[in-house]
């Protein structure tokens, strides 16, 4: 594979980027609500989720 270069189709990468654009387009203005509606313990269990689901350390 060393110095082989292989043909990568954009489109479905795109699409997932676009996609991913939408959810969060989506999902901050609905944590930001949260903020005035849901207790601090509730927010913290959220922001878990979603760094379990990036893989990345709240």
């Amino acid at each position: 594979m060393a110095g082989e270069r292989n043909e990568v189709d954009l489109e479905p990468i795109a699409r997932f980027i676009a996609g991913y654009d939408v959810h969060i387009a989506i999902e901050e203005p609905l944590f930001e609500l949260g903020r005035s509606h849901l207790a601090q313990l509730e927010l913290e269990k959220m922001g878990k989720v979603m760094a379990d689901r990036r893989k990345i350390s709240p």
